[in-house]
């Protein structure tokens, strides 16, 4: 029994040691992708504050629409695609068959 019970203990701190490895990599690895995660908060700010401030938004959409009627016209279209695209993928779960 001896024996089963070094070899547990050999194979727990063979773990215990992998983990601290790993840990220590995905900390690096998560340093690295600092300026994306701050790039995403900063965006996510931006969205709630346009959320909480749709006077702005409606007033931007609006000069567009009097100044560059044709370019308006063609970015809704394309939000409107975008739209339906992201519909399809959200319903379809992303399977290939929601194409064909």
């Amino acid at each position: 029994m001896s024996g089963a019970s070094t070899d547990l203990a050999l194979r727990r701190q063979r773990l215990v040691q992998r983990s601290t490895q790993l840990r220590l990599q995905l900390q690096q690895q998560a340093q690295q992708m600092q300026p994306a995660f701050h790039a995403a908060d900063r965006l996510q700010d931006g969205w709630h504050w346009l959320r909480r401030h749709p006077g702005v938004a409606a007033t931007g959409l609006a000069a567009l629409l009097l100044w560059r009627p044709r370019q308006a016209f063609s970015l809704s279209l394309r939000a409107w695609s975008l739209w339906r695209l992201w519909q399809r993928l959200r319903h379809a779960g992303g399977s290939a068959r929601a194409w064909f």
